[in-house]
């Protein structure tokens, strides 16, 4: 990862910030039962560049795959791009897991999982 440009160290920073609430109420939300009403705080006055400090929080913490594709699913619809989360699972022979990504990551996040279920994105 390269590091940001000075022009956009205000946008990460910002992305950081609000990665930290986000993942937050995402966690709080699926602790509670609640992972279909989950309320992020709003990014889109946050420039694009701030998703590196989305991810940057994301990575950090490790979350699970869910809490990270619900956290960049709002960022996206916030920024005008309505990406699904898609959930998958991979056969029981090959060792059940089960995984959670979003409509256009790239094909590796997803390789080896069939889709079970799709959340579209919120609608304004």
């Amino acid at each position: 990862m390269r590091l940001p440009r000075p022009w956009e160290v205000p946008s990460v920073t910002r992305g950081v910030f609000w990665g930290l609430r986000a993942r937050r109420r995402v966690n709080r939300a699926l602790g509670e039962g609640r992972a279909a009403s989950v309320d992020v705080p709003d990014s889109g006055r946050i420039g694009s560049s701030g998703l590196r400090g989305v991810r940057l929080v994301l990575r950090m913490f490790r979350d699970r795959c869910l809490v990270d594709a619900l956290v960049r699913q709002q960022w996206h619809a916030a920024h005008g791009s309505k990406r699904a989360l898609m959930i998958g699972v991979t056969s029981p022979a090959a060792g059940f897991t089960a995984h959670a990504w979003l409509e256009g990551d790239p094909a590796w996040s997803s390789s080896g999982f069939t889709e079970l279920a799709r959340r579209p994105a919120a609608h304004d």
